[in-house]
């Protein structure tokens, strides 16, 4: 063993000296409530002076929210955010613009938004992500106080680029993540549970808050607070939802939504018979999308949505499932969703006594524990206190949507950042909604092509040829294959009596995240290849995407028996792993 201390080991060293507890170190796993930290509800003022409040002070002499970000948010929210004419009014004398305030009602870790799934990295990169819940509350005498129910949530940008992520900064994040369990571990709580209010605020001993205090004084350098969404009522409804992002000159400045006429904000009302204005115009699945709109109005929840074939199902959506895609954090996103179809999911579900999510639309993962489920459709939180009955009282919320994004990151977190060994022989864990096969988690590939032609098929070989002939430095599909992490082996194969070329690979998981990822980092070498080859699908593929898919399901050649495997559960990460460390 290496005499001297891994930089993992290092940080967890730090952590006993900050936490005062024994930390091992190797074989360190994350669930949900290890990267999600919902508050209770306070019972008195005395505790919701305790909260940790917005304008608290980083180590860098910056504040959580910034004063100038708060004001300019406010602002936007009393002019921009405006729906039908009408802004978001705040009630005076209520504290509500009043940084401090703003108390933390949850914490989120996101290792890679806007989803952790390949195929949506391929679309839009890895940005890891600290996210607060913030809410206001009024303290009055006594031990009155008044939680509003308006809420922002702050998102903490941790990457080097625009959708590459910063894994430095974020492997420090998770390092202190694994030593606040096990501190609290310490302590007998145990966080292996259904998502809700974190267990580890019911033991005063662990000091949960002072821990999680301290975790954010050390990660939220100023500069890192990118993205803000923010929703406030117009009493008595409806709510109003609006993002903003920081622009090049520092400023925040409000986005278009995904509505019909591209507004800044939307609003949901109850009492409203249209209930959703401006309309949502998501396109998951087909040209009108999904919305939970369908099913505000549906009076037949077995009737078809308004969309194209899903090809998860093979069929058209029903009404009845439209939750169940929005819960998925696999099948939607923020950029495919609207704001009030993922804070509605849960609470719609609840008053239509819709069943569990079912295979395959459902998401893997423990989901939240009962009593922090919304059970009142005017409860749209998705994270942090929401009205839990009619007559206005609060309660603290945890969806199906947050429990499957959580279970989803903590995965992500253990396969990506902590690796555990698998000397158990069982499979590393997987993306919600990953395809996997009983015999393994790696997949093949032979596509069997057929040249256009003598000319064409000798032009092509030769121009493979000379590719593959070059340095691994400069071959461009050896650098592609070694960012793409998913192929253990690929080549090409020409044949002459038959002018046929083939490409074989394998691969791990999904076939069709692969290859978009293909298309994302080799498109041009598909191009060369497709250009020469009959019945070829439209050119360029990265500009027909669903053509190239169909073409290469229609020429991959499936093995007799399918595919054997000698390490039916590891991946090529986890196999480079475990090479590199028999090597130290």
């Amino acid at each position: 063993m290496n005499r001297f201390l891994s930089p993992v080991c290092m940080t967890l060293s730090l952590a006993v000296f900050l936490f005062g507890e024994s930390i091992a170190c190797g074989g360190d796993t994350l669930n949900a409530n290890d990267i999600s930290f919902l508050w209770p509800l306070p019972t008195d003022s005395n505790a919701a002076a305790l909260l940790i409040s917005a304008d608290e002070a980083l180590t860098n002499g910056s504040s959580i929210w910034p004063q100038a970000d708060f004001d300019q948010m406010m602002s936007i929210a009393r002019s921009t955010a405006v729906v039908d004419g009408q802004p978001i009014v705040f009630p005076a004398n209520e504290g509500i613009d009043t940084l401090h305030s703003w108390k933390i009602a949850g914490i989120r870790i996101d290792p890679s938004a806007p989803g952790c799934h390949s195929s949506i990295q391929a679309a839009f990169g890895e940005t890891p992500q600290i996210r607060l819940v913030v809410q206001p509350i009024r303290l009055e005498t006594g031990s009155k106080f008044r939680i509003h129910d308006i809420a922002a949530h702050l998102g903490f940008d941790f990457s080097t680029t625009p959708g590459n992520a910063d894994r430095v900064k974020f492997k420090a994040i998770v390092d202190e993540l694994v030593a606040i369990k096990h501190a609290i571990q310490a302590q007998g709580v145990a966080t292996d549970e259904k998502l809700g209010v974190h267990p580890g605020f019911a033991n005063p001993s662990v000091d949960l808050t002072g821990k999680l205090r301290a975790f954010l004084q050390r990660h939220l350098p100023h500069g890192r607070l990118n993205t803000i969404a923010f929703m406030g009522i117009r009493r008595p409804e409806p709510w109003i939802f609006f993002v903003a992002n920081r622009n090049a000159a520092g400023d925040f400045e409000p986005l278009p939504l995904r509505t019909a006429n591209g507004s800044t904000a939307i609003q949901f009302l109850q009492t409203d018979p249209q209930k959703v204005r401006p309309a949502p115009t998501n396109s998951q699945f087909g040209t009108f999308g999904v919305s939970t709109m369908e099913l505000m109005t549906a009076l037949n929840l077995e009737a078809e949505a308004g969309l194209s074939p899903v090809s998860q199902l093979g069929r058209k959506l029903k009404v009845r499932e439209i939750p169940d895609v929005i819960a998925n954090p696999v099948l939607s996103h923020v950029f495919n969703t609207d704001c009030i179809s993922c804070h509605t999911e849960s609470s719609l579900r609840s008053e239509r006594a819709l069943p569990p999510a079912g295979a395959p639309l459902a998401a893997e993962g423990p989901g939240s524990r009962p009593e922090a489920l919304p059970g009142d459709v005017w409860n749209i939180r998705n994270f942090g206190w929401g009205i839990g009955s009619g007559n206005g009282e609060k309660r603290a919320t945890a969806t199906l949507r947050v429990a499957n994004e959580a279970t989803e990151s903590a995965e992500y977190i253990n396969r990506v950042y902590l690796s555990p060994p698998q000397a158990t022989g069982t499979a590393p864990p997987t993306a919600a909604g990953a395809i996997t096969e009983p015999e393994g988690v790696s997949h093949a590939l032979t596509l069997v092509m057929k040249a256009d032609g003598p000319i064409k098929y000798a032009a092509l070989k030769a121009k493979i040829t000379q590719l593959q002939a070059g340095p691994p430095a400069t071959n461009p599909i050896r650098i592609a294959l070694e960012k793409l992490e998913k192929v253990h082996f690929a080549r090409f194969v020409f044949i002459d009596e038959s002018e046929t070329v083939m490409v074989i690979t394998t691969f791990d998981d999904d076939f069709d995240a692969y290859l978009d990822l293909f298309v994302d980092n080799i498109g041009d070498v598909f191009d060369l290849i497709l250009s020469h080859v009959k019945d070829a699908p439209p050119l360029p593929v990265s500009d027909h995407r669903e053509e190239f898919n169909e073409f290469v399901r229609k020429h991959d050649v499936p093995a007799v028996g399918g595919l054997y495997s000698a390490y039916p559960k590891l991946r090529a990460t986890d196999i480079r792993r475990q090479a590199e460390e028999s090597t130290d």
